[in-house]
């Protein structure tokens, strides 16, 4: 996971902790989003490429985006985010 996927990580965590008071919802959220990124430990490209300059690929889970490359046998996380952000379309623009 890179320093970037990390930041968001932690902001995902803490806009969850401003909008809900349920520690056990947010604790899931967080969980789920762990699942969704350990299943790509098998057959990580399943999901589609987004940017061919930068081989992205696109992983959804609820409403947040999760974007990565595979190179060789690892999988790179970059960004973790809520999937209404412009990140697609930004990449695209790279």
């Amino acid at each position: 996971m890179t320093p970037t996927a990390k930041s968001d990580i932690v902001n995902l965590k803490l806009s969850l902790e401003q909008r809900f008071v349920d520690i056990a919802f947010i604790k899931r959220e967080l969980s789920q989003i762990y699942e969704k990124i350990c299943s790509l430990s098998v057959f990580p490209e399943r999901y589609p490429i987004i940017n061919s300059k930068t081989k992205y690929r696109k992983l959804s889970h609820k409403k947040y985006l999760i974007l990565y490359t595979v190179i060789g046998n690892q999988v790179y996380i970059f960004y973790i985010r809520p999937s209404k952000m412009n990140t697609i379309q930004e990449l695209q623009n790279i």
